[in-house]
């Protein structure tokens, strides 16, 4: 196996995990704070996508653009939360059936006001870079990076924030934390809007890669749920444990053979984790978070 191909599947491995991550992360901060099992995680996603391709068409630059769209994607949550999902915590039927119709109707009204037709945005980092005669696309190395920088400041904010705080005391005891005076209402809504935030930088970040459209969130969501499952309650350790197995095995197999192939073994992969560890991989709470 020569240079090429090995740097190659890494750098693809690397590409497709990341992407998995970023993906993924929203959704496992709610559902491992929360114990929450967000249906319309997706959706979020795909608003995020959606956001973005409306403040470029106002005329901001593209990266001001991707950067401010996770903002009103996280003021909807915080309805969707006040509204709907804050009177159903405990009742995870009820939560299930509450986000699916959530997802119906986020998916339904974009489809009204912009069309079944995808959208798109013009690429903000294009071309590639070359290493000893290979060429990798810079966007793709440039997520790399901002999918690192997410989990360090992910990282930063539960560890040495006030909220962070709070929201480790919630996780381990949520009666104990209520009880001290920690407002756990509150730290419920702002880890939604967090999710959700997060879902919404995912899908801002993945519009010069993906075609922007109302079944955006249907074609993203099986892998995250497949990631959060894989990786445990553990929010982060656990989140970037089931991309990077997921991602980098889906990579290489597709490198190798092709896509369907990359996610039948996907699939299984995830199956047979599941079956070893139904807990998955990591399923304590998160001792980076303690």
């Amino acid at each position: 196996m020569n240079f090429e191909i090995i740097a190659t599947a890494i750098f693809n491995a690397l590409s497709a995990s990341s992407i998995l991550i970023v993906s993924a992360l929203g959704l496992a901060v709610i559902f491992g704070m929360m114990g929450v099992i967000n249906l319309a995680h997706g959706e979020f996603i795909m608003l995020g996508a959606y956001f973005a391709y409306i403040f470029k068409s106002l005329g901001l630059n593209i990266w001001a653009s991707m950067a401010i769209a996770p903002i009103p994607v996280a003021l909807i949550a915080v309805i969707i939360e006040r509204g709907i999902v804050r009177f159903l915590y405990g009742r995870q039927m009820d939560t299930l059936l509450a986000t699916w119709g959530i997802s119906i109707f986020l998916i339904q009204s974009i489809r009204v006001l912009f069309g079944p037709e995808g959208k798109s945005i013009p690429h903000p980092f294009p071309g590639t870079f070359e290493i000893n005669g290979l060429f990798f696309p810079k966007y793709r190395f440039l997520l790399i990076l901002i999918t690192l920088s997410i989990l360090l400041l992910m990282y930063l904010l539960f560890k040495f924030t006030k909220f962070g705080l709070k929201a480790r005391a919630v996780i381990q005891n949520p009666d104990m934390s209520s009880a001290l005076g920690v407002n756990t209402p509150h730290v419920y809504m702002m880890t939604f809007c967090l999710g959700a935030g997060l879902a919404g930088l995912a899908g801002s970040l993945l519009t010069p890669l993906i075609n922007v459209e109302p079944a955006l969130g249907l074609k993203i969501v099986v892998r995250t749920f497949l990631v959060v499952v894989t990786g445990g309650t553990e929010i982060l350790l656990g989140t970037v444990a089931g991309g990077a197995i997921l991602g980098s095995t889906e990579s290489i197999v597709s490198l190798f053979t092709s896509t369907y192939f990359g996610n039948v073994i996907l699939l299984i992969l995830a199956i047979l984790i599941i079956r070893i560890k139904p807990k998955g991989l990591i399923s304590k709470v998160a001792e980076t978070l303690k």
